[in-house]
């Protein structure tokens, strides 16, 4: 179950609207939540010698699935793959996006028999997925088949390391623009030339910019610009001769002119609200929010929104497609990266790669998939097709420019994601740090950019770890968790106490109020989400393969905070070693959405779970204090998490006895583990922005070490905190 709220990032918000598309008898569902592929998940290895392998049509950004749809895939799948091989059965099912970590995690278990052949998922699960994939030169060279004349080069660059090609597109998804021609011809304005350039955009994105008449904010274009994961403009560094890395993945290259260049172009855009930064699939239920509603003139999408276009904007208002324009070193567009890879842990390559073929090679399929949910093809060779596939399955279509996917993908306007050589979601926390600096017109880009090119450049140069070597030592764990028998009475091995804060000390640091043990906390840090966890952690080491860990959280309040976040976070957690990106099961009570339940399988990958958990028997926590600078107060709430090997499960109690289960259990593998207390000020970064205090006890266990965890950040102990800050009275009690 995914996170909701702001911790979704890059998500997209779900369709609330609940009917599928009228065009066509296949337009029935969408295929994968990144925009229009196929996703594989594990099943439980059946009995016999052959595994079972699910297909997993998912959706996220189009039509919910029904029944037909599912039966469709089906009778595709058994027609054209499963009466064909025996030994292998592919079988399509719908569910939440976000399981592909998870199928990582068994992979890396070397649970190979129960994982299915096939990976895909998104770009960001690439970087983690990279050790368990297997190199997919040698396959297609065996069958003479080339990639580089099937697939869009921009997309393939993505999935090629020194070592041969681990992945495919999943799809093509080079995004041109809708615009709006009645809002152009209401305000007087020109139609885009498709041969226009990007001083001509900015002059009619200025012109459609301003008040509408309604008193809504009316934007020129919605850009793909991300603040925090730069990837998301790659395209329009290329476009104006930037580079965000050079080859060897190594050295950042942000700090050179034509990278400054880009940005000084698109900043005073979205400063001035000309721009919006959304993908043109965010706000799909919509679509008459940018266009229909006239608050926004073009919008940048991939194929996957032509469903939308076609069911929410149809002909109730003149529009049509352009091409991005040519920006001045060349054209460029972003394009969303989902992809196909093999397992290199699967016990029968051949038959993997009898499926792999299926799903990423054979036209039947690419058309079949192409009448299910209009995206664009992954196969250069079926763009003839597309369109007349596309145009015959949704008539409201037919007549616009549509040529502009095919051209684009043919000459290779299409950029998307990089990967760094070493930690990915490292150098992405400090682009988010600076980034956001622009983003808020605190920093110039000239000023900005060389310094974060400066901090990329040394934390590549001091070796962060590589995915591989995390799939080494999660790989090694598994092995030595196999070995152990799981019962009440089994140790496992004591926790690491490797972390990469503040070094655990004593628990002497940590204020004990009164004889039963009422524990206070001094929390600061960002947050505890992403890939990286940053809190003031109160904490003992547990080597038991069973047992349950309680407290009560009875106080949460901002004391140095300007006010309390909505996702500060109280709660009792277990986390697999020290380090803050390490395996973790935590549940807590939040600033302003009740419960949340967090997970993370592997080290470094972003937790799931879910929040706004409100059980029966558990009532609501939060009474909002609505006066300036006020506390958000947190009733009294018992928290649990359980242990059954390698099951963890959250709970919540109103008095400690009864206890409600609040979520589903989570498998998470750890060996021995730090069980303890936390409290997470979600400040933005550490005692920047000042602390909460959290009240905890009735604890089943006695905490023996404090830290800060995270990679910055003083222990309270020793921070620019009231002396007093121990006995203080919250404002407002």
């Amino acid at each position: 179950m995914a996170l909701t709220g702001d911790e979704s990032p890059g998500s997209g918000p779900r369709l609330t609207r609940r009917r599928a598309l009228g065009y066509g008898a296949l337009v029935a569902g969408a295929v994968a939540a990144g925009g229009g592929s196929v996703s594989t998940v594990a099943a439980a290895a059946p009995t016999g010698t052959n595994p079972v392998t699910v297909v997993w049509f998912n959706i996220n950004w189009q039509t919910n699935w029904n029944q037909a749809a599912v039966t469709l895939v089906q009778d595709f799948t058994d027609a054209n793959f499963n009466s064909k091989h025996k030994g292998i059965r592919a079988q399509p099912t719908t569910g939440p996006w976000g399981n592909a970590s998870g199928v990582y995690a068994q992979v890396l278990a070397g649970d190979a028999a129960s994982t299915p052949a096939v990976l895909s998922s998104c770009c960001g699960d690439f970087a983690i997925a990279l050790p368990m994939l297997e190199n997919l030169s040698p396959w297609f060279s065996k069958d003479n088949i080339n990639p580089q004349t099937m697939y869009s080069p921009g997309q393939l660059l993505t999935f090629t390391e020194p070592t041969g090609l681990y992945g495919v597109p999943a799809y093509t998804c080079v995004q041109p623009l809708f615009y709006s021609q009645t809002l152009l011809d209401d305000l007087g304005l020109a139609y885009p030339d498709p041969a226009w350039d990007y001083t001509e955009a900015t002059r009619l994105w200025r012109s459609i910019a301003g008040k509408a008449s309604n008193g809504q904010w009316r934007y020129g274009s919605s850009m793909q610009w991300y603040q925090t994961y730069f990837d998301g403009g790659l395209w329009l560094l290329k476009g104006f001769g930037g580079e965000l890395m050079d080859p060897t993945r190594t050295r950042c290259l942000l700090g050179m002119p034509e990278s400054i260049a880009a940005a000084n172009w698109i900043y005073p855009l979205i400063w001035d609200k000309v721009l919006i930064n959304r993908g043109g699939a965010a706000n799909w239920t919509s679509v008459g929010g940018p266009l229909l509603a006239g608050t926004c003139g073009f919008t940048q999408t991939a194929g996957f929104g032509l469903s939308h276009m076609a069911a929410y904007v149809g002909n109730k208002i003149k529009w049509d497609i352009v091409p991005m324009p040519s920006w001045p070193v060349r054209r460029a567009s972003n394009v969303q990266v989902d992809y196909f890879g093999m397992n290199a842990a699967y016990p029968n390559k051949e038959l993997a790669w009898e499926l792999f073929k299926f799903l990423a090679v054979d036209q039947a399929t690419e058309a079949f998939v192409i009448k299910l949910s209009l995206t664009e093809p992954k196969l250069l060779s079926m763009w003839d097709q597309w369109e007349a596939i596309v145009t015959a399955a949704a008539p409201p279509l037919r007549g616009k420019q549509l040529k502009w996917y095919a051209i684009g993908a043919q000459q290779g306007w299409g950029f998307g994601h990089q990967f760094w050589k070493y930690d990915d979601s490292t150098v992405e926390s400090a682009m988010g740090t600076i980034l956001g600096q622009i983003w808020n017109h605190q920093m110039d880009p000239a000023e900005g950019y060389p310094l974060l090119a400066k901090q990329i450049d040394a934390m590549q140069a001091a070796g962060q770890k590589t995915n591989a070597v995390l799939a080494t030592e999660e790989a090694a764990q598994a092995k030595a968790l196999a070995a152990v028998k799981v019962g009440p009475t089994t140790q496992y091995p004591a926790p690491s106490m490797t972390g990469v804060g503040v070094p655990p000390t004593e628990a002497k640091n940590l204020v004990v109020v009164g004889p039963g043990g009422s524990y206070t906390l001094l929390g600061d840090g960002w947050d505890m989400w992403s890939s990286s966890d940053n809190t003031v952690f109160a904490c003992a080491p547990m080597t038991a393969t069973e047992g349950e860990w309680s407290c009560r959280v009875t106080m949460v309040t901002n004391l140095t905070c300007p006010h309390l976040s909505q996702w500060s976070k109280v709660g009792i957690g277990a986390f697999g070693d020290l380090s803050d990106d390490s395996p973790a099961a935590y549940p807590h009570v939040t600033g302003a959405h009740q419960i949340e339940w967090q997970y993370r399988i592997v080290p470094g990958l972003t937790p799931s779970g879910a929040s706004g958990l409100l059980p029966t028997g558990v009532k609501n926590l939060m009474a909002l204090n609505t006066k300036p600078a006020a506390n958000y107060l947190l009733a009294p709430l018992w928290l649990k998490i359980s242990r059954k090997g390698q099951e963890w499960t959250p709970w919540a109690s109103m008095n400690g006895k009864t206890w409600t289960q609040i979520n589903p259990p989570a498998v998470v593998r750890m060996a021995g583990c730090w069980v303890g207390i936390y409290a997470c000020a979600h400040n933005g970064s550490f005692g920047n922005k000042g602390y909460i205090r959290a009240t905890i006890d009735n604890l089943s266990f006695t905490p023996t070490h404090f830290m800060q965890m995270g990679n910055t950040g003083t222990p309270p102990a020793a921070g620019p905190v009231p002396k007093n800050w121990a006995t203080m009275t919250p404002a407002g009690m």
